[in-house]
């Protein structure tokens, strides 16, 4: 999620901030679909980078 792993995150932070945007847009329209619970936990890796497993539910 945005807030774990940010000394992972690229030296752009105008990329940062769009992608932090773009991921709640994503989250938000899962919940609404009724793939996620509001609230529940994102998938991460222990990186913070973005999981496999919510990338791939994102980009069927």
């Amino acid at each position: 999620s945005a807030a774990a792993g940010r000394e992972g995150l690229g030296a752009d932070e105008t990329l940062n901030a769009a992608a932090d945007e773009a991921e709640a847009a994503a989250v938000t329209a899962a919940e609404r679909a009724g793939w996620m619970r509001p609230g529940q936990r994102l998938p991460e890796m222990s990186t913070g980078m973005r999981s496999p497993e919510l990338m791939s539910m994102l980009h069927f």
